[in-house]
């Protein structure tokens, strides 16, 4: 369970003249409740939901106030009472795709999977484009062991919210495991667009360098040159089916322009960084540069183009 930084969003708001509930919060309740907040992440949920209480007593309208509460509750494992709590949110004029998540987080918690399935559902109805119901719904099917099923949601909840990175991840990380692995490359690689750092970046990396090497065996050429020349077969083949496939799609333009701005032999290096470290760092060893220059077009003008390519 993530923190969710409600209470900083709604803060922003207020800020920028939305959110009448958090309007309502004094300075001093505003101060009680961002303490509250970080007393759940920190091991001091009891505490968290005691502050929340009696919060939520003097603001029973304010969206912000209830979800925090649930999520005190979730992180303190009164999970019936979270999940009433995020259940009283669906009929909150404020209430986001999170409330019917955390709801179904709850119920499944309690071992009730039929009622998590059902508050998604309920969530999907409200919020149809929710990449992350949709995930949620992936990750019990493939808790069920439908694997297909699982990817399949996955793949759905990246046709309807395509900057949310989980569903890449989840719908790759299924795919590079299977007999299918070259389906997954497109996905795994659209995720690293969105998330290039942190763990799961790292592991997505390796699985990806993994795939392509298996794919491009034998020859005297570098690793990284192997993949190139893979990448580049590889493009051609995105390009016809960008129409039917999202993931296809962003990876066709976002290639392009990684080729376009020069970046392409560093792009493809980077791919193997984790699989072939030795040959990864021989690469390095000459082209240095060429990274360094990577890196500064991948966080700024290519940070700029992969927003625009994401939000279509």
């Amino acid at each position: 369970m993530k923190r969710s930084k409600a209470w900083m969003v709604a803060a922003l708001a207020c800020l920028a003249g939305g959110s009448e509930c958090f309007a309502q919060l004094s300075e001093e309740d505003a101060r009680a409740m961002e303490a509250a907040a970080a007393d759940a992440d920190g091991g001091y949920a009891w505490r968290a939901v005691e502050t929340l209480e009696q919060m939520a007593k003097r603001h029973p309208e304010s969206y912000v106030v209830a979800y925090e509460l649930g999520y005190a509750q979730m992180a303190n494992m009164e999970y019936a009472k979270a999940a009433e709590t995020f259940r009283r949110l669906e009929s909150h004029k404020e209430a986001d795709d999170r409330a019917w998540q955390m709801e179904g987080n709850a119920l499944d918690y309690l071992g009730r999977r039929g009622d998590a399935s059902r508050a998604y559902r309920r969530g999907l109805e409200r919020h149809p484009r929710s990449g992350r119901l949709l995930m949620e719904m992936g990750n019990m099917k493939m808790a069920d062991g439908d694997y297909d099923g699982a990817v399949e949601m996955f793949v759905r909840g990246v046709e309807a919210e395509p900057g949310f990175s989980s569903n890449y991840y989840r719908a790759a990380w299924l795919l590079l495991q299977s007999n299918m692995a070259a389906s997954g490359l497109a996905l795994g690689e659209a995720f690293l667009m969105i998330e290039p750092t942190g763990e799961r970046a790292k592991t997505m990396v390796r699985m990806i360098g993994d795939t392509y090497m298996a794919m491009a065996r034998g020859g005297d050429m570098t690793t990284a040159r192997k993949v190139s020349e893979v990448k580049r077969a590889m493009l051609a083949t995105r390009r016809g089916e960008s129409e039917s496939d999202k993931a296809a799609e962003i990876m066709t333009a976002l290639e392009e322009a990684i080729m376009g701005a020069g970046h392409w032999g560093a792009y493809c290096a980077w791919l193997t960084k984790e699989s072939d470290r030795d040959g990864f760092g021989a690469w390095m060893t000459f082209h240095e540069q060429e990274m360094e220059s990577f890196a500064t077009w991948f966080g700024g003008e290519g940070g700029r183009k992969r927003e625009v390519i994401f939000g279509k």
